[in-house]
């Protein structure tokens, strides 16, 4: 029997936090797409609920069409950047600055373990450090939703993009490609070295 993909709550709601922060245009149109029901059923969540992954999916479509492609960078990229800080993540970052300071290729190691905290039955991450200021990513095995949702697998890069943020230095996290043999999505993690990592 088939699992059901799953998003916790929490993360659905940071989400619509964040959208009622646009201007009154944009959030009312992100708001007037996504429907009253979605909107309901993400509000009256615990925020311990495990809501299902389609609202998830429907949002980011709905954020990308409104916002446009580099507006929805920028929104995934600001609401990570802002999660890391949150009670959710906060003793993840904490731990990751102590145990490796400001390395992305370290960060990306979290990756997996930040990934379950939001997503359930969505797949794992595998992460391979190639070289300092290389690092690739798969999210393997994810459902088939998400594979064929090229506006969620790009909003992935988008948001883990700010680890780059934390880690103070300049690089790329993109989404490349899906693989359909593993079936994977492929991201790669790219920065210029400093000193300090």
């Amino acid at each position: 029997m088939p699992v059901e993909p799953l998003v916790k709550a929490r993360h659905m709601q940071s989400l619509f936090a964040k959208i009622e922060r646009l201007p009154q245009v944009a959030k009312r149109a992100i708001q007037e797409r996504t429907g009253d029901l979605a909107i309901r059923q993400v509000s009256e969540a615990a925020t311990s609920d495990w809501l299902p992954l389609s609202l998830n999916l429907t949002v980011t479509r709905e954020l990308h069409e409104v916002l446009g492609t580099e507006g929805a960078h920028r929104f995934f990229h600001d609401h990570q950047l802002e999660a890391f800080g949150s009670a959710t993540f906060r003793m993840l970052v904490e731990g990751a600055t102590t145990l490796f300071g400001l390395d992305p290729g370290s960060w990306a190691r979290w990756v997996p373990r930040g990934w379950g905290l939001v997503f359930k039955n969505c797949g794992e991450w595998s992460v391979e450090l190639l070289a300092p200021g290389s690092v690739d990513l798969a999210l393997v095995r994810p459902p088939a939703c998400c594979l064929a949702d090229a506006v969620w697998l790009h909003s992935l890069a988008w948001s883990l993009s700010a680890i780059l943020d934390l880690a103070r230095v300049e690089g790329k996290f993109t989404f490349e490609r899906v693989d359909e043999e593993r079936p994977s999505a492929l991201y790669a993690l790219r920065w210029r070295p400093s000193n300090d990592t």
